[in-house]
């Protein structure tokens, strides 16, 4: 997905930039999450894309290893291979540059990253394996989820992403809880029920600090006015989610306990939640 996401980077010659998304989407489709040389070959040639000669096919094997931290390529078989425990691209895409440093890295996978992207931008369906609420004295359970990917939306310590399941339903997950690889189906979506009208709401931040105000906005791409309130249109399925994750950014990021105000506009009225420290 990274062809899509950054082009002019490092393959910005179109020949180049056909060849690597024919491999992007071979490596992101195998089901073991490794391929030879002859594998790429095979692709470029079922796609009828032009095959060059294997010194070019490995330089663009090399190319792509650069730019993905998910990706090993060279060892004994000369195979490249997916590793689903990296996810240094995965932070500084969700989360940004500074998490990189930080010692409380989420365990988000650049691999399981990158294959939603992907269906979401080809809108295909995937497959994948979803560890459900840790409950008390129980131990983990999973289950098999088929969807869509529709939209993203980066958390303050995580990342989420919205699917579109075959029901029509728009099921929010946390990608940190996403369990091993993700697997394209090939399945047509033909089918799909359509998702419910999401209409756009308002999240409206309001504090007397500019510069909290300022360095919110910029974690989270909000919309400054007046230097007292951030604005921040989305869809209404997810401003309840979005106004737990901003209220955890103040909290972490404030030196004092502070009085902190939700307002949320919903279509059928404003929703406004007060949080106050506890008296002593």
């Amino acid at each position: 997905m990274i062809i899509h996401l950054d082009p002019t980077a490092f393959c910005c010659e179109a020949q180049v930039r056909k060849r690597l998304e024919v491999l992007e989407r071979g490596l992101r489709r195998a089901s073991d999450g490794g391929m030879k040389l002859g594998d790429y070959a095979a692709w470029l040639k079922a796609s009828g894309v032009v095959v060059p000669s294997r010194q070019t096919l490995r330089a663009d094997l090399e190319r792509y290893v650069q730019r993905c931290d998910d990706l090993v390529y060279g060892d004994r078989q000369k195979s490249l291979t997916l590793d689903v425990h990296a996810r240094r691209d995965a932070i500084r895409y969700f989360l940004g540059e500074p998490w990189l440093a930080s010692p409380l890295k989420p365990k988000l996978s650049s691999s399981v990253c990158r294959c939603f992207l992907l269906a979401m931008h080809f809108q295909e369906e995937v497959e994948f394996q979803y560890a459900a609420l840790p409950q008390p004295g129980l131990a983990p359970t999973f289950k098999i989820h088929r969807g869509v990917p529709l939209r993203t939306l980066p958390g303050s310590d995580s990342g989420y992403m919205a699917i579109w399941l075959e029901q029509g339903l728009v099921m929010p997950i946390n990608l940190t809880r996403v369990r091993g690889r993700v697997a394209f189906t090939g399945r047509d979506i033909g089918h799909y029920r359509p998702p419910p009208v999401d209409p756009e709401v308002i999240l409206s931040v309001r504090s007397g600090n500019p510069q909290s105000l300022e360095r919110c906005a910029n974690q989270f791409d909000g919309n400054l006015e007046g230097g007292r309130e951030l604005r921040f249109p989305m869809p209404a399925s997810l401003a309840l989610m979005t106004a737990d994750l901003l209220e955890a950014w103040w909290r972490r990021t404030s030196a004092t306990p502070r009085q902190t105000e939700r307002t949320i506009e919903l279509p059928d009225g404003t929703v406004t939640i007060d949080v106050q420290p506890k008296e002593q």
